[in-house]
């Protein structure tokens, strides 16, 4: 899991949905807003998109396990939005870590 210090606070989250720079990837759609002094992210999933929470937790846990592992990769000062698609229930770690890491770099 990543930390609450890596996530982004409420005010941020606005602030990239309002102004991030959109890529679309099978799995995601990330919102990326740079200039910052520290690094944070945020995973959503949509009710929408699944309707259970159990499916929709489950999804934000790996995606945040997958950040986990290449935090250290990801360019500095980066706040970003991640918005996983009905994709990603089938996924596994390592294809979603290998995604957002084309992303986020």
């Amino acid at each position: 899991m990543l930390k609450k210090s890596r996530r982004l606070v409420t005010k941020q989250f606005n602030e990239v949905m309002a102004k991030g720079r959109v890529s679309r990837t099978p799995l995601f759609v990330v919102r990326t807003l740079g200039g910052f002094k520290d690094t944070r992210l945020a995973a959503v999933m949509p009710q929408k998109i699944a309707k259970k929470a159990v499916i929709r937790n489950m999804a934000k846990r790996t995606i945040y396990q997958a950040v986990e592992s290449i935090f250290d990769k990801i360019r500095n000062g980066t706040h970003a939005l991640i918005i996983a698609k009905t994709d990603i229930s089938s996924a596994d770690i390592m294809e979603v870590s290998a995604e957002l890491l084309e992303v986020l770099r």
